[in-house]
């Protein structure tokens, strides 16, 4: 079952691939500008994707890594 789907997986992965490469050769140049409201709005939406990075990292951090690191602490300290 796994075998069928892997196999499956790896068709769809080599369909999206080949009909992207089709789709950019078929892209014709736009002759336009970006203006700068634009780029402003980018860089806003880059600072904002940062910093839910780095809170998501810090609530991971918090919930998983903590208790692992509490947990080897633990059997250190009954070992001894």
């Amino acid at each position: 079952m796994i075998d069928i789907i892997k196999a499956t997986a790896s068709l769809m992965l080599s369909v999206a691939l080949i009909a992207g490469f089709f789709f950019t050769l078929s892209i014709k140049p736009a002759h336009a500008y970006i203006e700068l409201g634009s780029v402003g709005f980018l860089l806003q939406m880059l600072i904002a994707s940062a910093f839910g990075a780095v809170f998501t990292l810090k609530i991971y951090w918090r919930n998983t890594i903590s208790k692992v690191f509490a947990r080897i602490r633990g059997s250190n300290t009954t070992a001894e």
